[in-house]
């Protein structure tokens, strides 16, 4: 009877005077969910890892665990994918809205399709976009820069940051300016402090080097980041920065302890979206309508290969590729050019090909890439400048490294970037500085994406909006053989000494 009558008082003393400010001084949680560059809305690695469904049921848990939950995306996710081929990217606007997703960053493939189709999937969306370093001409909008939301009563201002290399390695066009991104965040951070944004958070689509960058440069609490497509952690000046891989993998889960305005603690994890995982029906039946709409066509025989085609990204992009042989030699056929030259990042199926019937679905895979087949004429100077371009970054990742057509390069990794290729045949004979060859590539390079820039002023002989894109060009090409048996042949051989 005396606890009840003790509680009473105690009631009645709140409802005078109010609850005590040491009854409301207790740390939130915020739980923020991160994925970055996911181009497949269906499952990857043989139906083990990914897909929506699954992503959508770990969503729910998360939330029903925690309602103080934000589902973060940092970019890329419009192309490349055979659907986004058919969709462009409209497939995957529909899926980020069903999930709920609360906020993204544009990466440097939702420029793929070129501004005007941006600007229209961004309509579509039910979530703002940010890019704090991207501007129209004239410094006009384009996109957002940062937005602040409420959760739990604590007020995170986020921010997005894009790679500024987008505008040579993606369709910008001539309207969209980049600035640095240390200069663009320290210019918007102390804006976000303004509006009374409490914590901090970068959601980038950088390499991890320019994370740290702005790391160093500005405070912050926390940057989650896109761009490599393979997990990571570092810490900078006191900023925790994550990136999950790709494809919705591994969702990233981190909780933040916030008391008067500061992380006091911070935990991460990554949850497996894996087999175990149960899948969503509704977001099932979405991604299965889109499904149905493609089926008929893909499911089509294309061609039989005897072999297996190695389309590995480890190999496409360091040495000759028996799969890039044959995407060379469809390219230069289709502009009917002496010569051919595909980047090997421009093949995105990484995986080995199996010999079997390969379908309409298998074929588009391989070059997804929306990008028109171009046909220049080069002098033979003019020929060695774009194939010592292309072995002049062997270390990086975005390396531009040739897969060729009708060529035979010898070149010596050890010797400086302009001066690597020892020998260049054209057709079995050497190429002779002063002769014309007509040459074939994606009108992307052509217009000096990947740092091509010998190319915009050479002599256009075919319109690109007359020639059919890469992936269209090696459809038909393979369709006209019916069998194809691609193998080494030598056209490139590294003279390193080993």
């Amino acid at each position: 009877m005396g606890d009840l009558s003790l509680l009473i008082r105690l009631l009645v003393y709140f409802v005078v005077f109010g609850w005590p400010l040491w009854a409301l001084a207790r740390p939130i949680r915020i739980t923020l969910l991160h994925l970055n560059d996911v181009y497949e809305y269906l499952t990857v690695d043989d139906g083990r890892k990914g897909s929506f469904a699954r992503l959508e049921t770990l969503r729910q848990r998360v939330r029903r665990s925690n309602p103080n939950t934000l589902f973060l995306f940092a970019g890329d996710t419009l192309s490349p994918s055979v659907a986004s081929s058919f969709y462009r990217g409209k497939q995957m606007i529909d899926l980020w809205n069903a999930v709920g997703l609360d906020v993204a960053t544009l990466g440097n493939h939702e420029f793929d399709f070129g501004p005007q189709i941006l600007r229209e999937r961004m309509a579509e969306s039910r979530f703002p976009w940010l890019a704090a370093n991207v501007k129209g001409k004239n410094e006009s909008d384009f996109v957002g820069e940062f937005v602040i939301r409420e959760v739990g009563g604590v007020k995170l201002g986020i921010f997005g940051l894009l790679a500024p290399d987008t505008r040579e390695n993606s369709n910008c066009g001539p309207n969209i300016v980049f600035e640095d991104p240390v200069e663009a965040a320290r210019r918007v951070v102390p804006r976000m402090r303004e509006a009374g944004a409490e914590v901090i958070i970068g959601l980038t689509h950088l390499t991890l080097e320019d994370d740290k960058r702005v790391a160093r440069a500005v405070p912050l609490d926390l940057i989650l980041g896109g761009h490599e497509h393979e997990p990571l952690q570092s810490l900078v000046n006191g900023c925790p920065i994550f990136k999950w891989g790709s494809d919705a993998r591994i969702l990233g889960q981190v909780d933040l302890d916030v008391e008067d305005g500061k992380v006091l603690a911070m935990d991460w994890k990554g949850l497996s979206v894996g087999r175990s995982v149960q899948e969503d029906a509704r977001i099932a039946r979405l991604v299965s309508d889109y499904e149905v709409r493609m089926t008929r066509e893909l499911s089509l025989p294309v061609v039989t290969l005897t072999v297996d085609a190695d389309g590995r990204s480890v190999t496409c992009r360091h040495r000759e590729s028996n799969l890039g042989n044959l995407v060379a030699d469809a390219m230069r056929a289709s502009a009917g050019a002496d010569v051919a030259l595909i980047t090997g990042s421009s093949i995105r199926v990484n995986k080995v090909i199996p010999a079997g019937t390969l379908t309409r679905r298998q074929a588009m895979m391989i070059l997804p890439y929306e990008n028109g087949v171009s046909k220049v004429e080069l002098n033979g100077q003019q020929l060695r400048q774009v194939v010592e371009h292309s072995l002049g970054s062997l270390n990086d990742k975005s390396s531009p490294f040739p897969q060729v057509s009708n060529m035979n390069i010898d070149y010596d990794p050890r010797r400086p970037a302009g001066q690597r290729v020892t020998r260049l045949w054209v057709g079995g004979r050497p190429c002779l500085s002063e002769k014309n060859y007509t040459f074939a590539c994606s009108e992307f390079i052509r217009k000096g994406g990947c740092g091509f820039d010998m190319l915009p002023g050479a002599r256009l002989l075919s319109e690109p909006h007359d020639s059919p894109s890469e992936g269209v060009a090696l459809l038909e090409y393979l369709i006209r053989q019916k069998t194809v048996s691609p193998r080494l042949e030598g056209r490139i051989r590294c003279q390193d000494g080993r």
